[in-house]
């Protein structure tokens, strides 16, 4: 943090900031606080309920035989069904199993909206699950739904370790998929080690047979890497870019041909949370100045983010290259990695770009950027730590429900920063693209 705040990436604004902000209102925020408390206390009991059932149901029905855990570990499943981002940081946890283990089998279940990314991870075997489902119908649907899953993929599999590589709350029921499996090891982190999972997770801990407290807060893909020491394994931390196939780097090499040109990607997209969001008419500002200094900028990014990406494009009179929706995920990740920098907010392709290795400049607001920020590679991080960052000290969920009527942490970053933070990334020059190892 003090070589943040020694490079000016990171301010922290003063209580008097924010007194003075017409955001501000002690009193009202407490009371809203206060009804909002009573009444998620409520909705929290009765999740805890339905939570501690539904486990009762699942260890009465589906019996798991005692088997004693063999000292040589041949076969390994990972279970990761949550979003892009999450499935990129447990690159450094796979790859770290294949260097270690390379005798050992290993599959991989990912949630099958991004299953695509996957595609360069050679050696290894990945299946895609379908976690698509409302909300209010999760608890209810995504355990039949994977239990069936494993009587059709994996009944006969008999693995020596699953692991779940998730600290926060279990939103996709990944903890029962695992108990389906019938694995004779399934290590994860406690449903005590976060408030929120204590509720809506609660009495999960015993479907797993090894149950780990979770490490003080650190960065993602080191507390995944952690859960290697359950099975013996301590790996030297290194970095190994995500893989590429040859015909994504072909691609990116046709779309982006300039040898002697500096590209920069931005992506605007704040993935499902309005708390993110740094704003399409800032990234829009910044992409003009770059454009008009020379630097070729790429917008990258899924077809939802297509109206962002026009913002964008409009601001630069048509003088960026604009890939929103028209790419694979893998595709994306090929143009990234012929990019000098990367601009984007707290989203999946903020994690692509870092595991990339490339230059990465994120804008945070309500999550944690010691957690969530870029891990790899050049990089820096534009955030505004006020008194309740990150999203500490409301009852509700931090990508959701802002104390303020808006995130004033984000308010208060300039656009004059972030171009300082990306042109300085970007006077490197990038590194060649990885190709599948």
């Amino acid at each position: 943090m003090a070589a943040l705040l020694k490079r000016g990436c990171l301010r922290v604004a003063s209580e008097g900031e924010l007194k003075a902000s017409s955001e501000y209102s002690a009193p009202r925020r407490q009371l809203r606080g206060t009804m909002r408390g009573a009444f998620l206390s409520a909705i929290g009991w009765a999740l805890s309920v339905v939570a501690v059932t539904q486990t009762i149901l699942t260890r009465a029905l589906v019996k798991i035989p005692r088997r004693v855990a063999v000292g040589r570990i041949e076969r390994i499943l990972v279970v990761r069904l949550d979003e892009l981002g999450d499935l990129v940081m447990t690159w450094p946890l796979i790859h770290a199993l294949r260097s270690c283990l390379p005798e050992a089998e290993l599959t991989l279940l990912v949630n099958q909206s991004v299953l695509g990314i996957t595609e360069g991870m050679a050696g290894i075997r990945v299946i895609g699950v379908n976690v698509r489902c409302s909300k209010l119908l999760r608890q209810f649907v995504l355990p039949v739904r994977h239990y069936r899953f494993v009587r059709k993929y994996l009944r006969n599999e008999q693995f020596d370790v699953c692991l779940l590589p998730r600290r926060d709350s279990d939103d996709v029921a990944a903890t029962m998929l695992a108990y389906f499996t019938r694995a004779t090891r399934r290590i994860s982190f406690s449903e005590k080690s976060t408030p929120r999972k204590a509720i809506t997770n609660r009495s999960f801990d015993s479907l797993l047979t090894d149950v780990l407290s979770a490490p003080p807060v650190q960065h993602e893909t080191r507390t995944n890497l952690s859960l290697l020491a359950a099975i013996g394994v301590h790996p030297i931390a290194r970095s190994c870019p995500l893989p590429l196939t040859d015909a994504t780097v072909r691609f990116a090499e046709n779309s982006l041909p300039l040898a002697d040109a500096t590209y920069v990607a931005i992506c605007p997209t704040s993935g499902h949370s309005r708390l993110k969001q740094w704003g399409a008419e800032r990234f829009a500002e910044v992409a003009s100045r770059l454009t008009a200094s020379g630097i070729s900028v790429v917008l990258i990014g899924g077809p939802a983010d297509s109206p962002l990406g026009s913002v964008i494009q409009d601001a630069c009179e048509g003088n960026c290259l604009n890939f929103i929706g028209r790419t694979s995920l893998l595709e994306m990740a090929a143009l990234l990695a012929r990019c000098a920098a990367f601009l984007g907010n707290d989203a999946g392709p903020t994690h692509v770009a870092s595991a990339l290795g490339i230059g990465t400049v994120g804008v945070f607001g309500s999550s944690c950027w010691h957690q969530f920020g870029p891990w790899t590679g050049r990089q820096s991080v534009i955030v505004r730590e006020i008194s309740c960052s990150p999203c500490i000290g409301h009852s509700k969920n931090r990508c959701d429900v802002c104390l303020y009527s808006k995130p004033i942490c984000l308010e208060q970053i300039t656009t004059a920063e972030v171009l300082e933070a990306v042109t300085a990334i970007a006077g490197a020059k990038p590194r060649p693209a990885k190709l599948r190892n």
